[in-house]
């Protein structure tokens, strides 16, 4: 049996995204998905941030509540933030052309948050306009067969390109879509038979099947990065988050492995070392190590100062009063970078370039300072909050 945690007392409670174009993120999210919003701000002067926080129901949701209330989807235009050599749109870009049509496999197709739904046609049926990525896998402790549809969620201002995001739906492989034309077989299964098990109870016993505008409800299964280095994801992971293994495989797919940061967690951390290579013009390493390159340029710990664009490339986690020093000191002896903010917040990142942001009992944390994206990591003086220096 599986204790039903609402979302809302499950530890990861968010994923977020920087993005070039956070309102195409919002159109495309609200006519496809059962959402509702906790904050939408149009691109702002005083604050330079057009920002959009999303809640996805999950047929338990009464009320769109944050940062600890119903899972959480941000899409973050920090637009005066250092993004590196590249800019928003170009790296926006790069991801679509790994992408592609989604007409075949691609290791940044692991670069996924995933939900399981109760009614993967309805989806199948809504996005049959719209480029995704059909597949089938079976789950191999129960035997039951499942599908998915992975779709690339817009976002950018360059042409032709989409954000940073995408969505893979899990459902009960029905006879109509297993035996459609052009369906991939996965050899590995697209989510952890724990997890499989855990959002399929959680579905079962919610008060609600549908949303109020007649979507299927969604339950979060994990957050996936694509990894060019497995064993140095799960070392980190592991080492630093103190995170367990719920599930691992391998095949000539890859290699993956799922964890639960605290082991009440609703939503696991998947991290998938494909062994094809991307059609896009920068690999997985690249990128991360780019993601990676711009933080050690950004971040100044000894002053708690600096930030980035792609620091906005995180997940939350909800430590419920834990105390962060052992988090800080796992991080500091990784030698990667870490920000505080406000007494409770702990930003770190780990060596593929992600961040998680740990909300938690800090005495160790500076106990002033917020957040403000027209002075911390901004372009020009990224290392340095003050004044905005663009004009």
């Amino acid at each position: 049996m599986f204790a039903l945690f609402s979302v809302s007392s499950a530890g990861v409670g968010k994923s977020t995204y920087a993005l070039s174009h956070p309102w195409a993120y919002k159109s495309f999210m609200e006519t496809y998905f059962p959402t509702a919003e906790n904050m939408v701000q149009k691109n702002n002067t005083q604050s330079c941030v057009e920002w959009v926080k999303l809640c996805i129901d999950d047929g338990y949701m009464t009320a769109c509540n944050g940062p600890q209330g119903n899972f959480q989807m941000h899409a973050v235009g920090a637009y005066k933030r250092e993004a590196g050599s590249k800019t928003m749109e170009q790296l926006e870009f790069e991801f679509t052309k790994a992408f592609g049509d989604l007409d075949k496999y691609d290791p940044y197709f692991e670069y996924h948050m995933a939900f399981m739904t109760q009614n993967l046609n309805h989806y199948v049926t809504a996005f049959k306009d719209t480029p995704h990525f059909l597949s089938t896998f079976t789950d191999p402790t129960s035997g039951k067969e499942y599908a998915s549809l992975l779709v690339h969620i817009p976002g950018s201002l360059a042409d032709k390109a989409n954000s940073l995001i995408a969505v893979e739906l899990i459902g009960a492989a029905s006879g109509e879509l297993a035996s459609m034309a052009g369906v991939h077989r996965y050899e590995l299964p697209r989510a952890s038979p724990q997890g499989l098990a855990r959002a399929t109870a959680y579905l079962d016993a919610a008060p609600r099947k549908l949303s109020a505008d007649g979507k299927p409800v969604l339950a979060p299964v994990h957050l996936s990065f694509a990894s060019s280095d497995l064993n140095r994801d799960v070392a980190w992971f592991e080492n630093v988050l103190f995170g367990t293994k719920v599930h691992e495989g391998t095949s000539a797919e890859g290699k993956v492995y799922y964890g639960f940061v605290v082991s009440d967690d609703v939503v696991e951390i998947r991290y998938m070392q494909p062994s094809a290579a991307t059609r896009g013009p920068t690999s997985v390493a690249q990128w991360e190590k780019y993601q990676t390159d711009l933080h050690a340029q950004c971040f100044d710990m000894e002053s708690n100062e600096g930030f980035d664009r792609l620091a906005d490339n995180h997940f939350g986690h909800a430590l419920r009063g834990q105390n962060l020093n052992p988090y800080i000191n796992a991080q500091k002896a990784a030698g990667l970078p870490y920000r505080f903010y406000a007494g409770q917040f702990m930003y770190l990142y780990g060596p593929n370039g992600w961040g998680v942001q740990l909300i938690g009992n800090c005495p160790r944390c500076p106990q002033s300072g917020g957040y403000d994206m027209c002075t911390q990591g901004i372009h020009g003086h990224c290392r340095r909050d003050g004044t905005d220096m663009i004009v």
